[in-house]
């Protein structure tokens, strides 16, 4: 049976700093660093509910458009209150 393999957290933090940021799949990214890909996932799980991780891109574009979806809609309606206000 083969010894695990220690990492650092440091080690831990790059690659999944990595995984988000470089374009790349996160199974491409694990081969590159010679680590199993079900390893890179779980550390990215956990860098996203302890915070570590910096949220992915489409992720924070998705709230953005859900944030101006919301400032549309309001807008929206307090033109519509001035319309009917003039007419």
């Amino acid at each position: 049976m083969a010894a695990q393999k220690i990492y650092t957290q440091e080690f831990r933090d790059a690659a999944v700093r990595q995984s988000v940021s470089s374009g790349k799949s996160v199974s491409q990214v694990a081969k590159d660093l010679g680590i199993n890909v079900n390893t890179l996932h779980t550390w990215r799980r956990e860098a996203i509910s302890t915070h570590r991780m910096p949220v992915p891109e489409h992720e924070s574009l998705e709230a953005e458009i859900k944030r101006l979806r919301r400032e549309l809609a309001l807008m929206t309606e307090e033109r519509d209150i001035i319309t009917k206000t003039i007419a």
